[in-house]
C-alpha cells in the first residue's frame, strides 16, 4: 500500500467518524452517552485530584487535563444554543469543582477527627497583598508531618510553633480542613446523580438538534 493510499484511507475514516458524530443513527442515545460520560469523567478527575493531594505533580496535572477536557466536550454539545451551552458549561464546572470538594467534605464528615496541629515550617512562594492563598504550612499531627495549602489558619501571620485545630482523616485519604464539613454522602451522591442526569438529557437534546441541522444542510 502506497503512502498516498494510506493517507486517503485515514482521511476516509476520519470523515466517517466526523459524520457519525454530526449525524449519528441514534442521536439522542449518543448525546446522552456523551453528556453522561463527560460528567462522569469530570467527577472522576476531580475526586482523583482530591485523593492525590500527596501524589506527584504530573498526576494532578493529568487529572486537571481530564476535567477540563470533559467540560470542553460538554460545552461543545450546546454550541448551537446559548442557553444550552451555558447550562452544560455551568453543570460541568459544578461537577469538576464541587464534586471533589464535596467528596472531601463528606469523607471528613464521616470519619474525620479534630486534632491539634503544630506548624513546623511556613513557605510563601509568592508575595501577595490580599490573601494567603500562596502560603504553605508544614504541620505535625501526632508525629506525622504533611504540607497543606489554602488553609484558613495558614496565613501571613502564621509562624513555626503555632498550634490550631484541624479536621483530619486518620487514613489520609483527603486533605485536612479547618472548618466544619457539612456535606454528607447521602447528600452528595443524589446531588451528583441529578446533575449527571441533567447532563445526559441536555446532551441528548443537543445531539438531536445537531443531527437535524446536518440533515437539512
Amino acid at each position: 500500500m502506497t503512502s498516498g493510499a494510506g493517507a486517503g484511507m485515514v482521511a476516509g475514516v476520519v470523515e466517517r467518524v466526523r459524520g457519525a458524530f454530526r449525524a449519528p443513527r441514534w442521536p439522542r442515545v449518543v448525546g446522552a452517552v456523551i453528556g453522561l460520560g463527560a460528567g462522569v469523567a469530570a467527577v472522576g478527575a476531580g475526586v482523583a485530584y482530591e485523593v492525590a493531594h500527596s501524589a506527584p505533580a504530573y498526576y494532578q496535572v493529568g487529572c486537571l487535563v481530564v476535567g477540563v477536557g470533559a467540560v470542553v466536550v460538554l460545552s461543545a454539545l450546546g454550541l448551537h444554543s446559548g442557553a444550552r451551552f451555558t447550562a452544560l458549561l455551568v453543570l460541568g464546572v459544578v461537577l469538576a469543582v464541587g464534586a471533589p470538594n464535596g467528596f472531601r467534605s463528606a469523607v471528613l464528615e464521616a470519619r474525620g477527627e479534630w486534632v491539634t496541629a503544630t506548624v513546623v515550617e511556613v513557605r510563601r512562594p509568592h508575595s501577595t497583598y490580599t490573601s494567603s492563598d500562596n502560603d504553605n504550612c508544614k504541620l505535625e499531627v501526632r508525629g506525622d508531618t504533611f504540607w497543606v495549602q489554602n488553609l484558613g489558619e495558614c496565613g501571613p501571620a502564621t509562624r513555626p510553633g503555632d498550634r490550631f485545630e484541624v479536621l483530619r482523616d486518620p487514613e489520609d485519604l483527603v486533605n485536612v480542613a479547618s472548618g466544619h464539613a457539612p456535606i454528607t454522602f447521602p447528600v452528595l451522591i443524589p446531588s451528583v446523580g441529578v446533575v449527571l442526569l441533567l447532563l445526559a438529557a441536555l446532551g441528548a437534546r443537543g445531539m438531536r438538534l445537531r443531527a437535524a441541522r446536518h440533515r437539512t444542510a
